[in-house]
């Protein structure tokens, strides 16, 4: 009994630490452009979202509990700067400012702020991260403990009440070429793969403190915790996908993120209703930026071996946040698409590679990280019109996993490398040890 109300306790949190407001513009807009295959790109999308993210988490537990373990299948230093790269993504190049961006257009769809004055909201909506966050305060846990479930009921209510009645017909026309490429690099755009590694720290963590100290038990609240907050996020994400579809033939390319999940919840609930989701997510956003730069500076800090302060990197954060955020949640999606395209395959080949059976063999890993790199790196300059026309080639290049063919004979090579090395190694030994001379007594 007390497992499972531990493991209900630590699946809410879970469900809390994934529910970032800031995700819940991506599903609307995938419904909208998918149509009539609303839940084909769902299913994809949540696969590559919430389910890559639980494989993020599995592997942090299998190797550990440690991100050195997971991301430093090539060596240490390289370990490093991957980390380096997640929380930076996670920071202040894309999550932090989206948490701006996105309060903004929020309120200004819905009417609650004048449209007109980015750059002053945005100093004062980080003027209240760095008060909230130099100085933590029980206030950010109280807020936050209130708004997930608030949040959560007034998105199932939202989500019942659009399917009892929907808004219109749905589209039997897609916006898009492809479905799956939308699913997928949907996924990408919520990160929830990078939280996945980090937030397996603070799960187990957690875990433990309650007084589990076995590998069996931890493993077993880390299951039910999981299934707890997959469901959850299965039925808003779901949901809200749906509600996108049933907008279809109401919105077009042109229309934000933001002004298209107010426009679905004004034409369900009203004014009022839109207005009031709209506080609700704003401060959710607020509070996720708090956690995140606190995250960040920590992270950066102890980095530093504690060289440059804590409060010296909030306000680094904060800075390259407000000047990142004033470009437009638009522009940040945009900007955020080539460089998740480039670090997601890495970081999956990783995390893949922490799943098997460990080996000696360290040259599979090299062979598998390097090609995939080299490979992403390619599509990225030719996506910037520099050459490498064969990218267009690679199977299932259409649908954004160009990168599994190349690890998979990456890791074959490396491995065919790794044993002729051992081989050849093995024989100069031999070799030396039957040319020492032979001491006779």
């Amino acid at each position: 009994m007390r497992k499972n109300l531990d493991a209900m306790t630590i699946g809410l949190a879970l469900f809390s630490l994934f529910f970032g407001a800031g995700n819940l513009i991506f599903p609307p807009f995938l419904g909208m452009v998918a149509g009539d295959k609303w839940f084909l790109g769902f299913v994809i999308y949540f696969i590559f979202d919430i389910g890559l993210a639980l494989i993020a988490m599995l592997a942090i537990s299998l190797n550990d509990n440690k991100l050195n373990n997971v991301v430093g299948k090539i060596g240490q230093t390289p370990a490093k700067i991957i980390g380096v790269v997640l929380m930076i993504c996670i920071g202040p190049a894309i999550v932090i400012p989206r948490t701006a961006a996105t309060t903004y257009e929020m309120l200004s769809n819905s009417g609650v702020i004048s449209g007109q004055g980015m750059l002053f909201f945005t100093l004062v909506y980080f003027a209240i991260v760095v008060l909230l966050t130099i100085r933590p305060t029980k206030v950010i846990d109280i807020i936050g403990n209130f708004l997930t479930p608030v949040l959560f009921i007034g998105l199932s209510f939202l989500i019942v009440y659009g399917i009892i009645n929907p808004i219109g017909e749905i589209s039997s026309v897609t916006m898009v070429d492809s479905i799956v490429k939308e699913g997928v690099t949907t996924g990408y755009q919520t990160m929830d793969v990078f939280g996945g590694l980090i937030f397996a720290g603070i799960i187990i963590s957690s875990i433990i403190s309650k007084g589990y100290k076995e590998k069996k038990e931890q493993r077993q609240i880390t299951f039910k915790a999981s299934m707890l907050a997959s469901v959850l996020l299965l039925f808003v994400y779901g949901g809200l996908t749906y509600l996108g579809a049933t907008v279809s033939t109401k919105f077009g390319l042109q229309v934000d993120r933001t002004g298209l999940l107010i426009s679905i919840t004004n034409g369900l609930l009203g004014r009022f209703g839109a207005i009031a989701l709209s506080a609700i997510v704003s401060t959710a956003c607020l509070t996720t930026a708090i956690g995140l730069t606190s995250a960040s500076a920590t992270y950066f800090n102890k980095l530093s071996n504690g060289k440059v302060s804590y409060k010296i990197l909030v306000l680094l954060i904060t800075g390259a946040s407000i000047t990142l955020a004033n470009l437009g949640l638009d522009t940040i999606i945009n900007v955020a698409g080539p460089i998740l395209n480039l670090i997601y395959p890495v970081v999956l080949t990783m995390i893949v590679l922490s799943l098997v059976p460990k080996h000696n063999n360290v040259f599979v890993n090299y062979g598998a990280v390097l090609t995939v790199m080299g490979i992403s790196i390619m599509v990225m300059l030719y996506r910037f019109g520099l050459g490498f026309d064969f990218i267009n080639k690679l199977p299932l290049m259409d649908i954004e996993l160009f990168w599994i063919l190349p690890a998979f004979i990456g890791g074959a090579l490396g491995g065919i490398i790794g044993e002729l090395y051992r081989i050849n190694r093995e024989k100069i030994i031999r070799n030396k040890n039957s040319s020492k001379p032979v001491k006779v007594n």
